[in-house]
């Protein structure tokens, strides 16, 4: 595609998502002066990507009626240039270079999350975050972390329940022979244990199973069919090689002020979770 043909896309208002018609534009961030160094996109054979210096999130709709949803994300470089004065019609402290934009989180409801290239730049912000009384912290990572707390109670429930469903089975056997239909079967005693152990320990098995299956769903909050944080593209990334915090809890100034922890950590990609 031709330079000069090229689509331009902002988001100054922090929006969520920026449907775009097109698989190939630049983003520029916000609208100049505050603007980042321009990125030239092209999604290729995917239908969403995510600008690697501000984050926005691009969604490719051909069915979009204009260039871009919201329409206003759309820029012409040209309305800018021609509204810009003459050189000569500066003076040395004009052509001075603008102080840099204020750093702005992503603005959505749900917070965001940043990623990071190793696990010591994970462990780095996760001990910064949490010396600065940041809580609600979640790690995403493609392999368990080495200070991740212990003390899952998963095989103590899984322990109990399989002792409780073998003394269940037993019992159930005592009750059958005993007292429901005892049977004198070649004068063998109606409570004869070595024959009641086999079935006692599969039934304690069996227990330890569907202990073992609900407490997991219990610990790990499913089922749960949808999360925000499943459209953040980095997502995809903590399956692989990418490692993740995400900061989810907390009124706006404490997202604020994480956000700018984060910032000074470089990370590799900070992005808001869509609403």
């Amino acid at each position: 595609m031709a330079a000069d043909s090229t689509p331009y896309f902002h988001n100054q208002r922090g929006v969520p998502r920026v449907r775009v018609a097109t698989k190939e534009f630049m983003c520029i961030g916000s609208l100049p002066p505050f603007d980042h160094p321009h990125i030239y996109i092209e999604m290729g054979d995917d239908n969403e990507t995510v600008c690697p210096y501000c984050s926005t999130h691009f969604v490719y709709d051909p069915h979009l009626s204009g260039p871009c949803e919201p329409a206003e994300c759309q820029f012409s470089p040209e309305s800018i240039a021609s509204s810009e004065p003459a050189a000569s019609e500066l003076d040395a402290e004009q052509r001075a270079p603008a102080s840099p934009p204020p750093l702005q989180r992503p603005q959505t409801q749900y917070g965001f999350i940043a990623l990071f290239d190793s696990e010591d730049g994970l462990h780095r912000a996760v001990e910064c975050l949490r010396a600065h009384n940041i809580s609600g912290l979640r790690t995403y990572t493609p392999k368990r972390l080495e200070d991740a707390p212990e003390g899952s109670p998963i095989p103590v429930v899984i322990f109990i329940s399989g002792l409780f469903g073998t003394a269940a089975g037993f019992g159930m056997e005592v009750y059958a022979n005993t007292i429901s239909y005892p049977l004198d079967i070649g004068g063998r005693p109606e409570v004869s244990w070595p024959a009641f152990v086999p079935i006692a320990f599969e039934i304690g098995i069996l227990f330890a199973i569907l202990a073992s299956i609900i407490a997991y769903l219990i610990v790990a909050g499913l089922p749960k069919l949808y999360d925000p944080i499943d459209e953040c593209g980095a997502m995809r990334d903590s399956m692989r090689d990418g490692w993740i915090v995400a900061i989810r809890d907390g009124d706006e100034q404490t997202l604020d002020h994480a956000y700018l922890i984060l910032t000074g950590l470089h990370p590799k990609l900070i992005e808001g979770i869509p609403a």
